[in-house]
């Protein structure tokens, strides 16, 4: 408990009037110079490295849509799994597509829809 008050630039005095008082309250002197030594603070940090998340797949739905569903699904990620980072791989649909019934050329058909 004493560790825990004490911080490196504490007064010598401050160390005696915690150490008398540890000795009033019964504890052996053998006790007090065994658990009253500086221990180094370990920086918190994190020991495991950022992982890229690819295995989302969702249909792009046009240029707001995204960018609302990145944030909140960043944000979920980040609260709940803090090693992951996600990315997010937006994918189209051909609007267009070719049948046996048509006979036009592949460079005709695009993701544009056109009304005459």
């Amino acid at each position: 408990m004493v560790r825990r008050l004490c911080s490196p630039h504490v007064p010598l005095d401050e160390l005696d009037r915690l150490t008398h008082a540890v000795l009033d309250n019964g504890y052996p002197i053998a006790f007090i110079r065994k658990y009253s030594k500086a221990i180094n603070a370990k920086p918190n940090s994190l020991s495991a490295k950022k992982k890229d998340v690819e295995d989302m797949e969702l249909p792009f739905k046009g240029d707001d849509v995204p960018t609302k569903i990145s944030r909140r699904l960043t944000h979920a990620v980040e609260r709940t799994y803090n090693t992951a980072r996600l990315m997010i791989a937006y994918w189209t649909f051909h609007c267009l597509t070719r049948t046996n019934l048509d006979r036009k050329d592949v460079s005709v058909t695009s993701n544009c829809i056109c009304s005459f």
